[in-house]
């Protein structure tokens, strides 16, 4: 899945750059209307939010991607636009300097997107750590196989979500796995103190 949406931006990025994103005034959300009409003529609002991923809310998290490569344009950053960015160190390390700051529930469409674009490498790394430490903790403690099963299941749901919308952080769909993990955790490890404090008997 990966690999189709990074060549689909290689073709779409160029066109965010020159017709959503194309000045330090511009009105994005006007300019990807104008675009969308232009090139796609009416569409439906399943098509639109194919084509939103695309041409707008992909390439914007990229875009602070390629300012800031290291760690990212900062939190919240990727609402705030349209971007101007402060460049301490081109191509290397940047910050969203934008005066107008956005507070809703935007995002990039794609949860490892949106972390790359605003914390950069070191952002999504450490994530992709932590979820695969999640996922090893439930291969490796199977004590109540339909919930391990479950959350396992529940896992990889949103892991796929993930990369067409931002769902690992999104409460709706994350919250009742963080509790039901959370349970399990606390479960896993009341019944390994209760196997280590249980005395042997011959």
């Amino acid at each position: 899945m990966s690999a189709i949406q990074i060549y689909i931006l290689i073709d779409t990025y160029p066109v965010y750059k020159k017709h959503i994103m194309n000045s330090r005034d511009a009105n994005i959300y006007r300019n990807y209307e104008i675009f969308v009409q232009q090139h796609y003529g009416f569409v439906s609002t399943k098509y639109n939010n194919v084509l939103v991923r695309m041409y707008e809310t992909w390439p914007r998290a990229v875009d602070c991607f390629f300012h800031s490569p290291l760690v990212g344009t900062g939190f919240g950053s990727l609402n705030d636009v349209p971007f101007v960015f402060n460049d301490p160190i081109p191509g290397v390390f940047s910050t969203n300097k934008q005066k107008e700051k956005v507070y809703n529930d935007s995002h990039a469409h794609h949860s490892f997107l949106h972390f790359l674009g605003e914390q950069g490498i070191i952002g999504l790394v450490l994530f992709i750590l932590f979820w695969y430490s999640v996922y090893k903790f439930l291969l490796r403690n199977g004590q109540e196989p339909t919930v391990r099963d479950f959350l396992l299941v529940s896992f990889f749901n949103l892991t796929v979500m993930s990369f067409t919308e931002h769902r690992i952080t999104a409460p709706s769909n994350a919250l009742p796995f963080v509790l039901a993990l959370s349970l399990y955790y606390v479960f896993v490890n009341y019944q390994k103190k209760q196997v280590n404090i249980t005395p042997n008997t011959v």
